[in-house]
């Protein structure tokens, strides 16, 4: 029920009420790319408020942990996601000013709107944009600037002295 619920669907066809479940990553096209085989799905929790065939209230809390690839070391490690969203779905402009306050206006055209869709976006969203360990907890040797500078030669180093001897 809970995963049939999430599908595409047209402001009308909304229906007031509570709805609970796991989301496994598979379902997002674009999360299961920037995450790690092993995750587990996300938690979802909805409240939807049907004001009208045209304004409708979505309320959500998401919590998992997601697996992603440290870019330091490449290595699995652990990302929280846990999010609330408060969204104001409506057909128009005029129906925007209609919602309560604290809720994010979202138009929605005739074509209708997937919730996964929606929970998908928010979950990218409290991705990093580079994860990354600790320093501290990280496998990969850290490099600093002054090992790195040290152990630099530049293609010019000799060209003073090769300029002061010819004279």
């Amino acid at each position: 029920m809970f995963s049939t619920w999430m599908e595409q669907r047209n402001l009308p066809d909304f229906v007031s009420g509570e709805f609970d479940g796991e989301l496994a990553i598979s379902r997002f096209e674009r999360l299961a790319a920037s995450v790690l085989p092993g995750s587990t799905p996300v938690a979802v929790k909805l409240t939807v408020e049907k004001r009208s065939d045209k304004l409708v209230l979505i309320d959500a809390t998401l919590s998992g942990r997601l697996e992603v690839a440290c870019q330091r070391c490449l290595e699995a490690m652990e990302v929280p996601v846990d999010g609330t969203l408060r969204l104001a779905l409506a057909a128009n402009d005029d129906v925007v000013a209609d919602a309560p306050s604290g809720y994010e206006p979202l138009l929605v055209d005739s074509g209708g709107i997937a919730v996964t869709d929606i929970i998908e976006d928010e979950i990218l969203l409290a991705l990093p944009l580079v994860a990354r360990h600790a320093e501290a907890d990280c496998p990969a040797p850290v490099a600093t600037s002054q090992k790195v500078f040290a152990d630099t030669t530049t293609p010019f180093a000799g060209l003073a002295d090769m300029l002061r001897d010819r004279h």
